[in-house]
């Protein structure tokens, strides 16, 4: 990973039997979070900044309070490898880890622009939200959705998911009729002799 102190070494080891050719290598340098699809620098400019990851789609935007000015580092993944997922929504849409930042006062909102015709048309897209994992569990954030984004104000930078749930299925109602009865009238009669009354 960039940044990282680790190094890869490959090593060819010659074989009569192989036949002298070019060789391309394709690595992917795994996390234990997963594989991130950007790591993308975000620079804010007078409060605000923005990220594209899958245009015109899914965006990220950042509002921050006081009109400040910061760049922020952070890797976005599109799947985890972490087992546990928020009971209540079990289904992540994308992850947003946010590593080297210069200091950011007060609360900085922030918009997922999600891509509601593909990524999630079988899912609850009233029910999305953020969480943040704090390194055990996945805490739910004050997070809510508008439109075509779910939102989310931070105090503090972390790793952040994003989950929903598919829809509930159709539930079929049965209609049961029941007997009325009218005209009911009181009946005594005297019992001269043993009867059985099933009820």
């Amino acid at each position: 990973m960039p940044d990282s102190l680790n190094n890869v070494t490959i090593t060819l080891t010659p074989n009569i039997a192989l036949i002298p050719s070019t060789f391309d290598f394709t690595l992917e340098l795994m996390t234990d979070i997963g594989v991130p699809i950007l790591e993308p620098n975000v620079s804010i400019t007078n409060g605000f900044g923005n990220l594209s990851i899958n245009p015109p789609y899914e965006k990220l935007e950042f509002y921050f309070e006081g009109n400040q000015n910061l760049t922020i580092k952070m890797l976005v993944y599109s799947s985890v490898f972490y087992k546990k997922v928020p009971r209540e929504r079990p289904f992540s849409l994308i992850y947003f880890d946010f590593k080297n930042y210069t200091a950011f006062n007060g609360t900085a909102h922030i918009r997922y622009y999600f891509d509601r015709l593909n990524k999630i048309q079988r899912m609850r897209q009233n029910n999305i939200r953020f969480y943040r994992f704090d390194g055990t569990d996945w805490v739910l954030m004050n997070s809510g959705v508008i439109d075509n984004y779910v939102w989310v104000n931070l105090t503090k930078i972390s790793l952040y998911g994003v989950f929903t749930s598919l829809p509930a299925p159709a539930v079929s109602y049965v209609s049961y009729s029941y007997p009325t009865y009218v005209n009911v009238t009181n009946v005594t009669q005297n019992i001269t002799q043993m009867c059985r009354r099933t009820m």
